[in-house]
């Protein structure tokens, strides 16, 4: 399998819903029959992230939180269905985008 994508980052806001998409693989496999289905694969997103198995969309599974941490490193993977299997790596940064979600406060005196 091939990416196509050219874009290595993408900016969601923080605020954005859950089961959102943020990102959708754009692929080819040169194969024919069996050996060009491809499934997909997902490491690195400590939790907030999901990919369709089939369509490659990455999608939002947790809140994001801009002042918790700012940026993921996710890794898709993409692997045909021929025997043996071939797989291939992308690299994708997801930048969380701050919103204005937090009052500002006042120092307390001691």
């Amino acid at each position: 399998p091939q990416f196509l994508n050219s874009d290595l980052s993408v900016n969601v806001f923080e605020n954005v819903s859950l089961g959102a998409q943020v990102f959708l693989v754009d692929i080819i496999d040169a194969d024919i029959d069996l050996n060009r289905k491809i499934v997909f694969f997902l490491s690195g997103d400590e939790g907030m992230f999901g990919i369709g198995r089939d369509s490659g969309s990455v999608f939002t599974i947790s809140e994001l939180d801009r002042e918790e941490t700012d940026s993921y490193q996710l890794i898709i993977t993409a692997r045909d269905g021929g025997d043996p299997s071939l797989t291939s790596d992308y690299t994708l940064l997801v930048n969380v985008m701050d919103i204005n979600d937090n009052p500002p406060t006042f120092p307390t005196r001691k």
